[in-house]
């Protein structure tokens, strides 16, 4: 929110009022955060997300008489390709593992396709 506060008040030359933002200033923040502050789509989603609920909050709070946030269209964030290991990858790594625990706990995971986290929380 500090980002954003200092983004309007260069913008105008003075502290802005919460009631007097508009969804342009939200578009612009968000056209400066990718075009001179060179953020990644997830970042200026984060930010976006940020405003979304300072706005909601504003707007139920009675502050703002309007949600501005809202309007603004979601930042499409291209999901990554997951990459995974090959069968013989798998073998030379529980090879490399001299702690047998360890490479149980690593076999289980490869042939039941847990989480790490779930399988720590087996019983």
């Amino acid at each position: 929110m500090i980002c954003f506060t200092r983004f309007l008040e260069n913008k105008y030359n003075c502290e802005p009022y919460v009631d007097e933002i508009t969804s342009n200033d939200i578009q612009d923040y968000l056209t400066y955060l990718k075009d001179e502050r060179k953020y990644a789509p997830s970042s200026r989603v984060r930010n976006l997300h940020t405003l979304r609920s300072f706005f909601s909050y504003a707007y139920n709070k009675e502050i703002v008489v309007r949600n501005v946030a809202i309007s603004i269209e979601k930042i499409k964030v291209q999901q990554k390709e997951r990459t995974y290991l090959s069968e013989e990858e798998v073998k030379l790594l529980v090879q490399t593992i001299d702690h047998d625990l360890i490479r149980l706990v690593v076999i289980v995971l490869y042939m039941t396709g847990l989480r790490i986290s779930e399988c720590l929380n087996l019983t």
